[in-house]
């Protein structure tokens, strides 16, 4: 049942009254971190085309630049270049790629628990639809069938952003971000 409950409804309808300035926090939330993020060059902030006139800050996500990764593991030039095939063929293709892209999402895991223990809760986001367990049973998907969105998958990461967080609490968070990109370069990973 995918109704609406009253109380979701009353939430909703009072929130509806409040967009604009809802909207409006957020977008200031999300310069905030443009402004804190433009010159640290190990992630690579959201790409907003010119001709995108407004835009709905539900969540704010950040991708570790895969230049960074190619220091702490070997990633292959056709890669690091994103020059990925449509779809990995072969079967021996297909567990080298599964393989790299799960290196690369232990590097980022191993990051991520880097800034929870410092008291930053992040998570990856944007796993890959085709790889859910119903698109996999329905469809006989696998790793290689899309490999950019696996690949940029395996980097990207959410970050706190909500209305209310506070100049002070964002800039923890990118100093926190900028300190673990540093450690995590201490880090074996081969």
């Amino acid at each position: 049942n995918y109704r609406m409950d009253e109380m979701s409804a009353a939430l909703g309808f009072a929130q509806m009254k409040r967009i604009e300035e809802i909207s409006s926090k957020r977008k200031e939330k999300a310069m905030n971190y443009f402004d804190l993020f433009k010159s640290e060059e190990r992630v690579v902030l959201p790409f907003i085309p010119k001709e995108v006139t407004s835009q709905s800050w539900f969540v704010f996500v950040l991708r570790l630049n895969l230049d960074l990764v190619s220091e702490l593991i070997h990633i292959p030039k056709w890669v690091r270049n994103f020059e990925l095939p449509m779809k990995i063929e072969g079967e021996q293709n297909r567990k080298e790629w599964k393989e790299l892209v799960n290196k690369i999402r232990n590097i980022l895991q191993i990051f991520l628990k880097k800034l929870s223990e410092k008291g930053v809760e992040s998570k990856n986001y944007f796993y890959p639809v085709h790889l859910q367990p119903f698109y996999r049973k329905m469809f006989g998907y696998e790793e290689g069938n899309y490999p950019v969105t696996e690949l940029i998958s395996s980097l990207t990461f959410a970050i706190p952003f909500f209305s209310n967080i506070s100049f002070e609490e964002q800039n923890y968070v990118y100093q926190t971000i900028a300190e673990s990109l540093t450690e995590i370069k201490n880090e074996t990973f081969d």
